[in-house]
């Protein structure tokens, strides 16, 4: 058989090892095949300890267990995003160097800044997965081409020349491929990991509307996002992060904490930097920065990575307000380091919403709340029971290695929600027949 670039996304994956210890850390390290012994039953497939979780009686017994997991997964109908979902296959295109690999290369940045998802997930797939079969039959093609870091250092921020370099690369995917005519492109796969996401690419309405885009940006109030077809992902947290160890709640220098800025920088279509106040997070300097002790640190002031995330650990909840859109990276970056995050962006979408309880180990305010009440953040957090903030932190444990793409099962959470939209594609509105 020759080789393709089809990804059959099922068996062989090594799983990630634990960061830290927890009530879940079975359930995470000891499913190393796609079966797993039952005591008294035949082995339990992935299949029965994720999506028919009760066919299999270990399953039960080891839910049962743990009375984290029951709270955690309370949908017997989730999966178990330790492993990949069974019987995926993705075929992921091999795009001339200028639009990949030699792209990449030449801005060795791209894989390793807050939008590097673009690149990690294509090579992750390559790395983790098997060959199987051919792109025929595939049941999702994914386009590698790195947009952002095109955006940031080809196009040099303009949206006239991100339309130019995505038409051309769909040309090339159209006529050089004839897996696209299958189904008008509503089994291909677009990456757009910044917060302005595919509007970076004004003319993707006309060209890839029905495509799947895999966004950190899920801005209910934007038609560039499509809850239904999309999936949102997780943002890439700088990997000093998740070093470092935990300390108790009450041992803790800051009860709140932000550093960020307080304006927002984009760009005009001719790319232009166009610069603007952000309403929201200069309400929180106005209220908190004057507070601005030991107890409380909220500022725009600048710092190097690791005094950044050393605060972070140090601070019971860390502010996660929206930005110029509602994405936020500060949410990930709280998870990674346990501390709870405290969700100000009233029209974002979390990654994985359908698998994981988010009210369990995040909080959630009102934008209008804080613009117009001095105290509200301050008195809200303080009136939470020290009982709610551990269990809260407890479940942060067990749920941050999804957020993780390296030592993590981020893929794992794409891979499951992509094996939710499966269909047969046959034809689109270029194939006839007699």
């Amino acid at each position: 058989m020759a080789f393709s670039m089809s990804l059959f996304i099922a068996v062989h994956t090594d799983p990630a090892e634990p960061i830290v210890s927890h009530p879940l850390e079975h359930a995470f390290a000891n499913m190393t095949s796609q079966t797993s012994p039952c005591r008294q039953c035949a082995p339990c497939s992935v299949a029965e300890q994720g999506l028919q979780r009760p066919a299999c009686p270990r399953a039960q017994e080891d839910s049962a267990k743990s009375n984290n997991n029951a709270d955690l997964y309370t949908d017997m109908s989730a999966p178990s995003l330790a492993q990949p979902p069974p019987q995926l296959s993705l075929h992921v295109y091999d795009l001339p160097g200028k639009w990949h690999k030699r792209l990449l290369e030449s801005h060795p940045d791209c894989a390793t800044y807050q939008w590097a998802a673009e690149v990690k997930i294509p090579t992750l797939l390559a790395k983790h997965a098997v060959s199987q079969g051919s792109p025929e039959d595939a049941d999702f093609h994914l386009v590698p081409f790195p947009a952002k870091c095109y955006f940031n250092h080809v196009a040099d921020k303009s949206r006239a020349k991100m339309d130019e370099v995505f038409i051309e690369i769909i040309a090339f995917i159209r006529h050089q491929h004839p897996w696209w005519a299958k189904s008008d492109g509503r089994d291909h796969i677009f990456i757009f990991p910044s917060g302005i996401g595919a509007s970076m690419f004004p003319a993707w309405r006309s060209h890839i509307p029905h495509s799947i885009f895999l966004v950190a940006e899920g801005d209910r109030t934007k038609d560039y996002v499509n809850t239904w077809k999309d999936i949102i992902m997780p943002g890439v947290s700088d990997s000093s992060l998740v070093k470092g160890t935990w300390k108790p709640m009450g041992k803790r220098k800051h009860l709140i904490f932000f550093r960020g800025k307080l304006h927002s920088k984009d760009t005009d279509p001719q790319g232009h930097e166009v610069k603007r106040p952000l309403e929201l997070r200069q309400a929180l300097a106005r209220d908190l920065g004057k507070k601005t002790r030991g107890e409380i640190l909220v500022t725009d002031a600048v710092t190097n990575s690791a005094s950044y995330a050393e605060e972070m650990r140090d601070s019971v909840f860390c502010l996660c307000p929206r930005g110029g859109t509602p994405w936020t990276r500060r949410v990930f970056d709280a998870l990674l380091t346990g501390c709870i995050p405290v969700v100000i962006s009233d029209d974002i979408e979390f990654p994985f919403e359908d698998f994981l309880p988010y009210d369990k180990f995040t909080i959630k305010l009102s934008e209008e709340q804080v613009v117009k009440r001095q105290d509200y953040v301050e008195s809200t957090l303080r009136e939470i029971p020290q009982a709610s903030l551990e269990q809260k932190l407890e479940q942060i444990r067990e749920v941050r290695e999804v957020f993780l793409y390296d030592k993590g099962h981020a893929l794992n959470g794409i891979l499951w929600q992509l094996h939710r939209k499966k269909r047969r594609f046959t034809h689109s509105s270029t194939n006839f027949w007699t």
